[in-house]
């Protein structure tokens, strides 16, 4: 993320916390031993390079402890190799594709990377948001859920999509042809755009335990 997105992004997160009654300062992981223990939530935003593997040792530490939360937000132009290898381990593996629609116009070929969103009914997370509208301006990528994973059940980690991409848009590898089509390698609905990974959760999220949650969407 360039410095002055990154600067519009703190801006408006600094906003929100002034709203919601918490504080958000900027962190450099490489300056510290660890995640400081008064920290309520991990915001990382637009990462374009990877986190070295003692940051990511730190973030994992961080995850690990009771109680924790983070917002992962993409660059689907970043090399972060580690971060979505984290990401992978539980449940939630951003795809190499951009969600789109192509169409031919009498102006030529054309791709609307402008993605309609569609929360989702089935958490609790969204089901308030489900009559809701939301678009993803510029470009986004999905994320691959492996909500039925029977070794993340065992370890009390629970998968859910909490916004796809509504029906007519697709995710498309080869994202940089004038025209591309839909085939067996690309992602075809629901194509989840963003999600939650609930760690020590109960199986019935209606029960407040103190779990640890982390929330990805496919951009910044």
């Amino acid at each position: 993320m360039s410095n002055t997105l990154f600067e519009e992004a703190f801006s408006g997160f600094r906003e929100i916390g002034l709203q919601q009654n918490f504080e958000v300062n900027q962190m450099n992981l490489s300056e510290m031993e660890e995640v400081p223990s008064d920290v309520s939530g991990l915001l990382i935003v637009g990462a374009m390079y990877d986190f070295t593997e003692r940051e990511m040792r730190k973030i994992q530490a961080y995850w690990g402890s009771k109680g924790a939360g983070i917002l992962l937000m993409l660059d689907p132009q970043g090399e972060t190799p580690r971060l979505n290898a984290f990401l992978g381990s539980y449940g939630e593996t951003p795809r190499d594709d951009r969600v789109l629609i192509p169409e031919l116009t009498s102006a030529g070929a054309q791709k609307q990377f402008e993605v309609q969103g569609v929360f989702s009914r089935e958490t609790v997370i969204t089901k308030h948001l489900s009559d809701a509208s939301i678009v993803f301006a510029g470009q986004t990528q999905s994320l691959n859920l492996r909500q039925d994973d029977q070794a993340l059940k065992e370890q009390s980690v629970i998968v859910s999509p909490l916004i796809d991409a509504a029906p007519r848009f697709w995710g498309e590898k080869q994202y940089l042809e004038p025209l591309p089509i839909a085939d067996e390698t690309d992602t075809r609905p629901p194509v989840h755009v963003a999600a939650a990974v609930e760690r020590g959760a109960a199986a019935d999220q209606r029960v407040g335990v103190d779990s640890s949650r982390m929330v990805i969407v496919g951009l910044s």
